[in-house]
C-alpha cells in the first residue's frame, strides 16, 4: 500500500487549505498485478493410440515442418477467435508413432494478466471517532481473457492438407486452435465500496 504524494507536507498541494487537505490528503492506493505467459498445451491425435487404449496418441511435428507454427491470440481464416491464423496449422503436426509419447506440451496457450487496485481514506471526525472509505475494483482494465483451446480444437484426424513446408499432409483439423469460451478463472471487471465508522 502506498501514501499518494497529495496533501500538505507532501510533493503536491503541500501548501493546500485545511479543509482541500481533508479531501485530497491521505489517500493510499494498492494493487495486485498477476501475469505469466500461456501454459504448455497438449497436440492430440483422435482415435489414434500408439502406446495404449486409455489416451489418444500426442502430436509430433509432420516430416519436413522445422518448428512449431506461431501463436497468438488472433482472429484466424474462418473468422474465430484462435491461436493461430489458420486452421491448416493442424496440418503441421501428425500422431507419435507406434511406441512413442509424442511431445507433451507442445504447444503454448494464451497468456494471462490481471491487475486488482483498491483506493482508500480515513477521515477524522474527531477524537477517537473515524469513517473509512475504501473503493476496490477487480480486473480493473476489464481485459477479456479466453480459456485456451479445447482438447477437441488440439486434436488432428485423418483430413489431408499441406503442411507449412509445402509437403503433403495426412492428418489435419477443421477447426484447429479455435477458441471457443472465455477462462474459467478470470472475470469482468467488478467494483465494490465500503464505509466504516470506528469509534
Amino acid at each position: 500500500m502506498v501514501e499518494l504524494p497529495v496533501g500538505r507536507g507532501k510533493s503536491f498541494l503541500s501548501n493546500a487549505p485545511k479543509i482541500v487537505d481533508g479531501i485530497i490528503g491521505g489517500w493510499q492506493v494498492s494493487t495486485l498485478f498477476t501475469f505469466h505467459t500461456g501454459n504448455p498445451v497438449d497436440c492430440t491425435a483422435s482415435g489414434i493410440y500408439n502406446t495404449n487404449y486409455l489416451s489418444s496418441s500426442r502430436c509430433i511435428l509432420a516430416p519436413g515442418v522445422a518448428k512449431v507454427p506461431d501463436s497468438h491470440l488472433q482472429f484466424d481464416n474462418l473468422g474465430f477467435p484462435s491461436l493461430f491464423a489458420n486452421v491448416s496449422a493442424g496440418n503441421d503436426f501428425v500422431p507419435s508413432y507406434a511406441g512413442q509419447v509424442g511431445s507433451r506440451g507442445i504447444l503454448r496457450g494464451l497468456p494471462y494478466w490481471n491487475d486488482d487496485m483498491s483506493i482508500s481514506k480515513n477521515f477524522r471526525v474527531r477524537e477517537g471517532m473515524q469513517v473509512s472509505f475504501r473503493v476496490e475494483a477487480y480486473n480493473l482494465t476489464n481485459t477479456v481473457t479466453f480459456a485456451n483451446s479445447s482438447t477437441t480444437n488440439l486434436a488432428i484426424s485423418p483430413i489431408p492438407g499441406t503442411t507449412s513446408a509445402g509437403t503433403y499432409a495426412a492428418f489435419g483439423s477443421s477447426t484447429f486452435g479455435e477458441i471457443t469460451k472465455t477462462s474459467s478463472a478470470a472475470a469482468p471487471r467488478v467494483l465494490q465500496m465500503a464505509l466504516r465508522f470506528q469509534f
